[in-house]
């Protein structure tokens, strides 16, 4: 079990010949709820889960005994959904509006855009943001935009479009 931070660039993970497993994505708020830090301080790091959160034997236990993949999700659901609730220690409201407007604009949008409508600088908002994911708002969009274009393509949309919508064609 383990946990990667925020990264813009690809991480391998080497295992035996027979792994299973279930991954779970977590906006940075949640994961700093859940974890117990700031999300930032992981950033570009893959950390072993159980050094991070007591409870990793007990819930790897009960996805183990889990026969089947609702039953799986409804474990992660009850064991996570309370830990999750915020708790008002969360980054400050304008770095996550700036997070939901990168996540709602699906990593297309310009940052100085993104700022102006904050009402701050970019640079007064890369550096917040920066603080509280460990990535600026340049990375994020960067991986926000990858994952939307992994998505339509797993949806069947045509490379071609799917490249042209999420700027990866000039």
């Amino acid at each position: 079990a383990l946990v990667a931070g925020l990264t813009d660039l690809p991480a391998y993970v080497m295992h035996g010949a027979s792994q299973s497993g279930v991954q779970l994505s977590l906006e940075p708020t949640q994961a700093s709820r859940l974890l117990g830090l700031p999300v930032g301080a992981l950033a570009g790091s893959i950390v072993d889960l159980e050094a991070m959160w007591p409870q990793t034997s007990r819930l790897l236990d009960r996805l183990h005994d889990a026969r089947d993949m609702p039953t799986r999700a409804g474990v992660l659901r009850d064991e996570l959904t309370p830990m999750l609730v915020d708790d008002g220690s969360s980054a400050s409201t304008d770095v996550m509006g700036a997070w939901r407007m990168i996540e709602e604009e699906g990593g297309t949008g310009r940052i100085s855009d993104l700022a102006d409508r904050l009402g701050t600088s970019r640079r007064h908002l890369t550096a917040r943001f920066r603080s509280a994911y460990g990535v600026t708002p340049k990375q994020a969009a960067r991986v926000c935009r990858f994952h939307r274009a992994q998505r339509e393509v797993a949806d069947g949309h045509h490379l071609a479009s799917v490249a042209a919508r999420n700027g990866y064609a000039d």
